[in-house]
Formats: structure tokens, sequence, C-alpha cells
């Protein structure tokens, strides 16, 4: 009985999709780090603008 021979593709086509999963893992690692770190750009620039409008307010209230 004769043996086929061995498919050296399927190995090389495995990690290629290895490789392929890895960098998506690091992308979605890479967006979710970017997210949260705009999301705590949004949140010191809300508080920024919060208390400026509450300086301007104030100030208003002073003069008008």
């Amino acid at each position: 009985m004769e043996r086929a021979p061995r498919r050296t593709t399927g190995r090389g086509a495995l990690h290629h999709r290895y490789e392929a999963a890895q960098t998506l893992e690091a992308s979605s690692r890479q967006i979710t780090a970017k997210r949260i770190e705009l999301q705590h750009a949004m949140v010191a620039d809300f508080d920024e603008r919060g208390e400026q409008t509450r300086e301007a307010t104030l100030l208003f209230s002073r003069f008008a």
C-alpha cells in the first residue's frame, strides 16, 4: 500500500492564518487603547469647557 505524499501547504496556510490572527489581535488592542485615550481626552475637554462655562456665567452674573 502506497502512502499519499505529505502536504506541506497545509502547515503554511495554518501559519499564515495564525499570523493574520496575531495581526488582527494586535490591531484590536491598539484600537482599544486609542479609544480609551480619546475617551480620557474627551472627558478632560468636557471638564475644561464646563469650568470655562461656569466662569463665564459667574462673570456675566456680576456684570449684568
